[in-house]
């Protein structure tokens, strides 16, 4: 799954999930891992998410912490980060919404659903003023019908669910291909 960590140009960086369910998921990824493992997992009591972590663009990444990813986490996260040049932006967010992507999601290049009304004013404003991110709203009924749930398969073409249609269709008015799925 994408909780196991993220991606970096020197290999995955694997977090530490927070639910004992799934902690047998890194050990699966890691089992499996057919590229190189860059750093992690974090420390006994930091937990981090790869739900809680955003690129927003090839040097700034948004780095969520609420009910899966703890501030030691996210601190654990933005050290490794930075050695690669990487700025990152901390962003707490109310717990019951899990994940970041729940709530701020890069659908290409310079856009993202956000719902701007959970999401902390400073961030909103910073992707919006100084990365010239263009922010789709949306709000808790979208996100809890998993209306941010897609993916982007480029910087143009998004892979969303069919039942998603509120939110397919405005990202067909914004010119991105949609690819629905069943």
């Amino acid at each position: 799954t994408r909780d196991v960590g993220v991606m970096t140009s020197r290999g995955m960086l694997v977090g530490r999930l927070r639910e004992d369910c799934r902690r047998a998921e890194v050990d699966a990824c890691l089992a499996s891992l057919a590229m190189p493992l860059w750093q992690g997992p974090p420390p006994q009591g930091a937990y981090l998410e790869g739900g809680n972590l955003m690129y927003l663009d090839d040097r700034h990444m948004a780095v969520g912490v609420g009910a899966r990813t703890n501030a030691a986490g996210a601190a654990w996260a933005c050290e490794h980060l930075h050695e690669q040049g990487i700025d990152t932006f901390i962003v707490e967010f109310d717990p019951r919404y899990l994940h970041l992507d729940m709530i701020f999601n890069v659908v290409g290049d310079g856009f993202a659903r956000a719902h701007v009304e959970v999401l902390p004013q400073t961030f909103c404003r910073m992707v919006y003023e100084k990365l010239g991110f263009d922010l789709l709203p949306m709000d808790d009924e979208t996100v809890f019908s998993f209306g941010a749930h897609r993916m982007a398969l480029d910087l143009h073409t998004v892979l969303s669910p069919a039942n998603n249609t509120k939110v397919n269709k405005m990202l067909i008015k914004r010119g991105f291909p949609v690819v629905e799925v069943s």
